[in-house]
Parts: structure tokens; C-alpha cells; sequence
């Protein structure tokens, strides 16, 4: 009852509410923490639990169960980063549709050895060693050989004769906004390397 601070004279209708601050049992705040990630999985891994929760505790739980890569791999990778003791489970969707790219256009010859710098969403940045004499091929081979070596990427890479399609790893539009970044911090001489200070995946 709220007699005690109502006024009683007061006769118009309303809602009244009374704030205790302080007042009964307070959490200790040493629970667990228990989380559920929702995302896409690749398409290779099992459908049998889609859409359920599946305990994991483990980073290559989260691969067996979703794909390297795949959008709930990398959350997982970035939750646990913050709170390594997080109790996880993830829930699979299967994605639709076409699966995003972003193609790299290398031309001409290496007249000097240089370094071309690539960085796809929040991923680190990848620096390519390019020596001298190599063909646009050539450059085009060590670019995506180094951008596959990142197992945990959400993105495949092909070279075809210096062209580098990058596409990713889970379809539908999620993939557009993949964004990617060029730099050259060493010029290669002879060597036409694309930049860009970020561009999306379509």
C-alpha cells in the first residue's frame, strides 16, 4: 500500500510510484556469463542442429559446429577475447543467396621489390613482400596465398592471371558489408597495385 505517501487530499486520478534505493537483495555480480551467438554457418558444415543451441567451450568446437570463418566462428573469436570465461552457446542459420566478392586488378611487371598491404573488415593487416620481376600473375599468387593463410577469415581468395577474387565465405547480402583497404607502404616500381581506403564487398 502507498496511503503512507499520498497526499490524501489530492483527488485527481494518477499513477504513483515509489523508488527504494538500496533496498533488498543485491546480485554479487560473480554469476556466470552465458551468452547465445546467432549467425551464419558455412554451408559445408552439418544442417542436423540448425536454429538449436549447441554448447561450445572451445574455439574449434565453434569451427566443427559453424566452418572456419564463418560469422559465428568470428564472433566467437571476438567474444572470447573479451570475456575468456563466458559460458557459449551458438545457434546456426544457413545462409541464401550469392555469395559476395571484391576483385583486385594487379597489371604490369615488377621493376623493384615493394609491399602491398591488405586489410579486410577488422581483421589485422596482411603486408605481401612483392620482388622484383614478378609478373602480374606472379603478385597476384603471393596476394591471395597470404590472404588464404588467414584460416579464421571471413573471405576466400583466387588469383587468376592477377585478377584476385576475393569472395566470401557465407552468402547472401551479410557479405556486402565486408569492407576491404589497399595500401602500397612500399612502392613497387613497374607494378600497378589497386588502394583504396575502403570499399565493400557486393
Amino acid at each position: 500500500m502507498l496511503t503512507s505517501i499520498i497526499d490524501t487530499s489530492n483527488k485527481r486520478p494518477r499513477a504513483f510510484i515509489k523508488v527504494s534505493l538500496g533496498a533488498g537483495p543485491r546480485s554479487t555480480g560473480s554469476g556466470p556469463i552465458r551468452i547465445a551467438l546467432i549467425g551464419n554457418r558455412l554451408a559445408a558444415t552439418s544442417a542436423a542442429n540448425d536454429e538449436t543451441p549447441i554448447p561450445v567451450s572451445t574455439e574449434d568446437d565453434a569451427i566443427t559446429n559453424s566452418g572456419s570463418g564463418s560469422e559465428v566462428h568470428r564472433m566467437y573469436r571476438a567474444l572470447t577475447k573479451a570475456f575468456r570465461n563466458a559460458s557459449v552457446d551458438i545457434v546456426n542459420i544457413l545462409p541464401v543467396g550469392t555469395a559476395a566478392t571484391y576483385a583486385i586488378a594487379i597489371t604490369g611487371t615488377a621493376t623493384s621489390s615493394g609491399t602491398y598491404r591488405v586489410q579486410v573488415g577488422s581483421d589485422d593487416p596482411v603486408d605481401i613482400s612483392i620482388p622484383t620481376g614478378s609478373t602480374a600473375t606472379a603478385a597476384g599468387n603471393l596476394v591471395a596465398a597470404a590472404l588464404n593463410a588467414i584460416s579464421h577469415a571471413a573471405y576466400t581468395a583466387a588469383n587468376v592471371t592477377g585478377t584476385v577474387t576475393l569472395t566470401a565465405k557465407c552468402a547472401g547480402l551479410r557479405g556486402n558489408l565486408l569492407r576491404i583497404r589497399m595500401s602500397v607502404p612500399t612502392a613497387v616500381a613497374g607494378l600497378t597495385l589497386p588502394t583504396s581506403t575502403g570499399a565493400y564487398f557486393t
